[in-house]
């Protein structure tokens, strides 16, 4: 998927995020602000090296580790679980970013599962894409 698209969706569920949080007596300007980067944070935080141009390589290999379903989504239940649990307010703070954040890359997991290189679901070893709103195993990458 094209970043325009993940920052065009990023900004409309920061929106979404802001009203989560103040659902939960969090920060909704801050889950608004974090959940714009958290929308095209999967594919940043692999943190490319090396000189600009052919030889430029990321750390962590695309679409592995930074698109897995499950990482994000226990970000998204520890950020919930903090609102929840009427801490002080340096975590409420804490934890109304990470909502945002989460949300934001949870939102660029589901784009990028619309498209036929897929997102590791339930493994790192395997892909899955959405075709027709059936769920396919991915084409391993080559």
């Amino acid at each position: 998927m094209h970043v325009r698209i993940h920052r065009l969706v990023g900004l409309g569920v920061a929106f979404g995020s802001a009203g989560l949080a103040v659902a939960l007596d969090g920060s909704a300007v801050l889950a608004f602000l974090c959940a714009y980067p958290g929308a095209t944070a999967p594919d940043w935080l692999e943190i490319p090296y090396g000189e600009r141009g052919a030889t430029r390589r990321p750390v962590i290999p695309h679409r592995t580790l930074t698109h897995f379903v499950p990482l994000w989504v226990v970000l998204l239940g520890v950020s919930v679980w903090g609102l929840t649990q009427a801490p002080p307010a340096l975590i409420n703070l804490l934890a109304s970013a990470a909502l945002g954040f989460a949300c934001g890359a949870l939102s660029h997991l589901f784009l990028d599962l619309l498209t036929p290189l897929g997102i590791p679901l339930f493994s790192l070893r395997q892909r899955y894409h959405l075709d027709r709103f059936t769920l396919r195993k991915s084409k391993p990458a080559r």
